[in-house]
């Protein structure tokens, strides 16, 4: 990856971190106040309900205690039990409470029976009040800014007017035996409740925005720390990241320099034992007057055209190296280059073929990792051609097992020895005329470099067969 796409990629994810920040901010902000207005609603609405019950207490006491003496009253006259005109007085006693504008009594079934006003409304007892009324609970309602008509019939022409307003039902039972005695309703003024609960929600709403205010703060600030930790957290990763990157340049160039070298090295390999070929033919011409015959010059010639192909073959894998051009080469084309550079073989007397198995002509190779793997191959087939006599032969396959390519070269030559074998891929004093002991050596280094192998496989009398296997697809190592 080049500093330029990583620095796009880096700029990429700042500004994405930096666009999620506020949108987390909002949503944290939005999630606390809207925790901190419900909790508010739901306090108001529990304390408006406890204010609202107040008045129903004071009066269930004050009625039951009247019900009580009416009760004891009845008993000094041997009665048994409250007529509804005695629990009617007995409510007309604590019309009289603060607040108190107004009392209706009503039967256990809802019939309307008394009432302290003759201009009073006596409305039908709704189910959920008379549900409450049956389970001796009292059922309190607040009306803010009713109009009167609701409650009073007004005289014709009156104009209407509105009033805050409690209305309350109790439940009424015997003291002595339980029984039921009917409902009460009572009508109280609303005014002082309407101003404490307008006191009540200032209060609620004023500690509202203080506890949001102080928690929005809080959030800023934890926000604000944690941003700052974020910030150093991915400056040292980015730090880290430049670091990678550096140790990944340094690591390339060494790769490239490991590959320069082993390419130069198979150079200096191939070209030692032409020259020296061509060395002793003119030596050979100074020491005598003879001059060489026509098969020598043949072989001087074929020497000079092979030092001439293995030097243009290494300075095309070290350009393709420096300048970074890439094409790839399919594996017929492969088998063709290895074809057309051995096709001189057969003039030695040695056979020389090389195929594609089935399925393995359209295998893609990149240029400069065929270039490679074209190099450890033609030294491969070198060295079987300078040990095999005219009837010998050579083949090279090209097969794809997977996701991995193999190149195997078999010969018939006389095969390889077990104490050779233990050091065949180490640089040793060379068994040929003229050798340098680094060939294999070389080549598996080169295949190393190519996240590949080099092996033999098989080996006796009959020939050996060496195998150079690599990956089709290119990785990390590989990369110039």
């Amino acid at each position: 990856m080049s500093k330029k796409v990583a620095d796009r990629i880096a700029a990429a994810a700042d500004g994405q971190r930096r666009g999620v920040v506020p949108v987390a901010l909002l949503a944290m902000l939005l999630v606390f106040l809207s925790v901190v207005g419900w909790v508010s609603l739901k306090l108001r609405n529990d304390i408006r309900e406890q204010l609202l019950s107040r008045d129903g207490h004071v009066l269930r006491i004050l009625v039951d205690n009247q019900l009580r003496l009416a009760e004891l009253e009845a008993l000094e006259v041997d009665l048994f039990g409250l007529s509804p005109e005695d629990v009617w007085l007995s409510l007309l006693e604590t019309a009289e409470a603060d607040g108190v504008f107004a009392v209706q009594l009503f039967s256990a079934s809802g019939e309307h029976l008394y009432s302290s006003s003759p201009s009073l409304v006596a409305p039908e007892i709704s189910s959920s009040t008379r549900d409450s009324v049956r389970n001796e609970e009292s059922d309190t309602r607040f009306w803010e800014n009713a109009s009167l008509d609701r409650f009073v019939v007004l005289a014709d022409g009156s104009a209407t007017s509105e009033a805050s307003i409690v209305e309350l039902y109790l439940p009424l039972r015997g003291a002595l035996d339980g029984s039921s005695l009917g409902v009460a309703r009572y009508l109280l003024e609303g005014e002082s409740l309407a101003a404490e609960f307008a006191l009540l929600d200032q209060r609620i709403l004023t500690q509202a925005f203080v506890a949001a205010g102080l928690g929005c703060l809080v959030i800023f600030g934890l926000l604000a720390i944690a941003w700052r930790r974020l910030s150093q957290a991915h400056e040292a990763v980015r730090e880290h990241a430049r670091q990678l990157e550096r140790a990944n340049a340094e690591l390339a160039l060494f790769a490239r320099s490991s590959a320069l070298g082993s390419v130069t090295a198979h150079l200096i390999h191939g070209l030692k034992n032409p020259l020296a070929g061509i060395r002793q033919l003119v030596g050979g011409g100074r020491d005598s007057e003879a001059l060489p015959d026509r098969e020598e010059l043949e072989d001087a010639s074929r020497a000079a055209n092979r030092m001439q192909a293995m030097i243009q073959e290494a300075i095309d894998v070290l350009q393709d190296a420096s300048v970074g051009s890439c094409y790839v080469l399919t594996g017929e084309e492969m088998v063709e280059e290895l074809r057309r550079k051995f096709s001189v073989a057969s003039e030695t007397g040695v056979g020389f073929s090389c195929r594609c198995a089935e399925g393995c002509e359209a295998v893609e190779l990149e240029s400069h990792r065929s270039g490679l793997a074209l190099m450890i191959v033609s030294n491969l087939v070198q060295n079987a051609l300078d040990v095999l006599e005219s009837g010998g032969a050579v083949e090279v396959t090209l097969f794809q097992v997977g996701d991995r390519l193999t190149f195997s070269v078999a010969d018939t030559g006389p095969g390889i020895s077990e104490d050779v074998l233990e050091t065949l891929f180490l640089p040793v004093e060379s068994v040929k005329k003229g050798g340098a002991g680094i060939g294999l050596a070389v080549s598996r280094q080169l295949a190393l470099h190519l996240s590949g192998d080099l092996k033999v496989t098989h080996t006796s009398a009959e020939g050996s067969v060496f195998e150079l296997e690599i990956p089709i697809e290119v990785r990390e190592g590989d990369r110039r």
